[in-house]
């Protein structure tokens, strides 16, 4: 373990390890007049982002916000959003992203499961967007903006075992599953990170969006590295040219990550080889070899990294850098985590052979929101330990490395994004001409098909839709 992680780990904090706040403020101290964070809508130092976070935090505090109560937070890439999740968190409260474009009716069902004690929204959202969701929030909705300073910071009672963000994903049921994940999971992961990578964190281009898990771990390795978070413009467009700008050293990106299949559309923007970002991650899908072949061809001085780890593992459990030649692997477990690979009993299965992943470990989550049975089935306990099962197949080799096959279940990965088809078959299914529905991945894409209700008894056909 490097002297900066010791510092971090046993450092004053509070009891039984550090949170994500004390590894923010310690850079904060550290580094005051440093560019902590730089969005459309502005940028702040780390002295600014602290005081922004505190006075919001405080005036949630005073609003009557509770410790540990969840707070829907709605922002695209944005300096705001930052400032409003460092701001729940020093709050001692539960930072939840919500897409803020989601119907109504998910930001609803969001803030009930939660039982939502606040939404915060960018500035240029309109003030009355809280309204429509009921009685799941307290009258408190605020915009967050960049302005606001307080140089006293708010020390609510909250350990490393209290919750810090609940990230919602796919449900095979029909109802996103909430993942709860504790500050002593997401320091953990995170701190892995300072000695899994050689270079430290100088500038970080974030261009995942910022309800995916992702976008959380890839801002608190930033921000506890005492870096520069970039965040790309919230459009497509706005990522591509950032994503153009970071390959050909005009972005001054020290570190970014992607899915595979952007990078590789990334790379065939490019007129020839160029010197770019230093370190490249790709994660969320199967890295195809021949994006390893494009790389060296087209970033040969640029280092290709390899992560995988599910939400229920605080972002990332296994990872290394992708060299030519060799065999397309997602690494080997980072510090604080364990891979296993077992048979349908449970028992460890011999190097090479197929079975399914299972993790354990400091980087765990809590569990599943509200679904006790759920977090029991998919958390079992061991003698040694809890475990989380992925339902991923894979094979560990000779060395360790990991080799991810498939899936033992139905779950989909589309860009990135875990989709359960279950929970789009439900939706489809409640439309009153929809009798039957099957979701499949086709080319990237999601494709319904459908059986219509006829009304004249006389049957129906499928007809493939897209979703």
């Amino acid at each position: 373990m490097s002297s900066a992680v010791q510092a971090l780990v046993h450092g004053p904090g509070p009891t039984g390890g550090p949170t994500l706040v004390t590894l923010f403020e310690r850079q904060a101290d550290l580094h005051p007049d440093r560019t902590a964070v730089v969005g459309e809508d502005g940028e702040l130092t780390y002295r600014e982002l602290d005081e922004a976070a505190n006075a919001l935090a405080r005036d949630l505090s005073d609003s009557g916000l509770a410790p540990r109560r969840a707070v829907l937070c709605a922002f695209p890439r944005c300096a705001a959003a930052v400032v409003a999740q460092l701001a729940v968190l020093k709050a001692g409260a539960v930072h939840v992203p919500v897409d803020p474009a989601a119907p109504l009716d998910r930001l609803r069902l969001l803030a009930t499961r939660t039982a939502a004690a606040a939404l915060l929204t960018a500035a240029h959202r309109p003030a009355d967007s809280a309204a429509p969701l009921g009685g799941a929030l307290v009258p408190l909705h605020r915009t967050v903006g960049l302005t606001d300073r307080d140089p006293v910071r708010p020390h609510p009672r909250i350990t490393a075992a209290d919750p810090a963000y609940t990230v919602f994903t796919s449900g095979s049921t029909g109802e996103p599953k909430g993942v709860v994940v504790p500050h002593r999971a997401i320091v953990s992961t995170t701190l892995a990170r300072f000695t899994h990578y050689p270079e430290t964190v100088r500038r970080f281009l974030l261009i995942w969006q910022m309800t995916f898990d992702a976008a959380v771990g890839c801002t608190w390795w930033a921000l506890a590295c005492g870096g520069t978070l970039e965040l790309a413009p919230p459009t497509l467009d706005g990522v591509m040219s950032a994503v153009d700008a970071a390959l050909t050293g005009r972005g001054r990106v020290s570190h970014t990550a992607m899915t595979p299949s952007l990078y590789h559309a990334a790379l065939q923007r490019l007129p020839g080889p160029a010197h770019g970002a230093g370190n490249i991650m790709v994660a969320g899908e199967p890295c195809p070899e021949q994006l390893l072949a494009d790389h060296y061809r087209l970033q040969p001085r640029t280092r290709l990294w390899n992560e995988y780890g599910p939400t229920e593992a605080a972002v990332w459990c296994t990872g290394l850098e992708l060299l030519p030649g060799e065999e397309v692997t997602v690494g080997t477990a980072i510090d604080g985590t364990g891979i296993l690979v077992l048979d349908e009993d449970g028992t460890p299965v011999p190097a090479g052979t197929l079975g399914e992943v299972h993790i354990t470990g400091d980087g765990l989550a809590d569990g599943y929101l509200g679904d006790p049975a759920l977090t029991a089935a998919r958390f079992p306990e061991h003698p040694d330990g809890r475990r989380y099962r992925t339902g991923d197949l894979g094979r560990l080799l000779p060395d360790g490395r990991l080799v991810v096959i498939g899936r033992t279940d139905h779950q989909l990965k589309i860009r990135g994004h875990r989709v359960e088809p279950g929970e789009i078959e439900a939706v489809l299914q409640a439309h009153p001409e929809v009798a039957q529905a099957v979701v499949t991945a086709r080319d990237g894409r999601l494709v319904a098909h459908v059986v219509r209700r006829d009304p004249t008894g006389s049957g129906a056909a499928p007809a493939p839709l897209p979703a």
